[in-house]
């Protein structure tokens, strides 16, 4: 148990997992996470492992550790020209990690929404920042292993979404409008039926500067 903190290990798939586990490991089966801290208790120990969109408790029938030498040569990528930095989770459960951006003609940018690699269950996510492979370097001391696969275009939802709203804001000018001269007509109606209401309608609009 010495020194497995930080240590890179792999959820177990779900054909290795008992059946009636597998409603709770469906989301991180097979998942790659980081242990981040052991719970010991008199009957097992616990590890915590951070998988980046999510933490789970586990022990080590359910996951396996990442050698160091497999650790230094999985999918280790190589020719990206920028690092997406990423968030996941919230509050004092929020994960920062690092997405290679390769040349694809795309023009990245922070607050993008992409599609990433390595996380099956949460693939979607908005960039925080933007840096250099050499300054991903000095704050990430791990080869860095999934990359932005492409940006989502939004532009078209946002569109119906705003037209809905123009819409809707239109339709209310409309309404307040069309009350005000229903107003208007109905006293004008009623004034022709009745001398005395005729006389205060003039009166009203002859004070009101109607």
């Amino acid at each position: 148990m010495d020194n497995v903190i930080g240590r890179k290990v792999r959820v177990k798939p779900l054909n290795e997992i008992p059946t009636y586990l597998h409603s709770y490991c469906k989301n991180f089966a097979g998942e790659i996470g980081v242990i981040t801290g052991v719970s010991i208790s008199p009957n097992e120990i616990e590890y915590r492992i951070d998988l980046g969109w999510e933490t789970i408790s586990t022990v080590t029938k359910y996951f396996d550790f990442i050698d160091e030498e497999e650790n230094k040569n999985m999918a280790a990528l190589k020719g990206y020209k920028s690092v997406a930095v990423i968030e996941f989770g919230s509050g004092c459960c929020k994960s920062t990690y690092h997405y290679a951006i390769y040349d694809d003609g795309t023009n990245y940018k922070p607050k993008d929404i992409v599609y990433v690699s390595g996380n099956a269950t949460c693939p979607i996510a908005s960039i925080k920042e933007i840096i250099t492979p050499e300054e991903a370097d000095l704050r990430f001391k791990k080869s860095i292993t999934a990359e932005v696969i492409c940006k989502i275009d939004k532009s078209a939802y946002e569109n119906r979404v705003n037209n809905r709203k123009r819409a809707e804001n239109i339709k209310k000018k409309m309404d307040k409008m069309i009350k005000v001269m229903d107003e208007n007509k109905k006293y004008e109606m009623y004034a022709n039926e009745n001398p005395e209401l005729l006389k205060l309608l003039n009166e009203f609009k002859e004070v009101s500067g109607m």
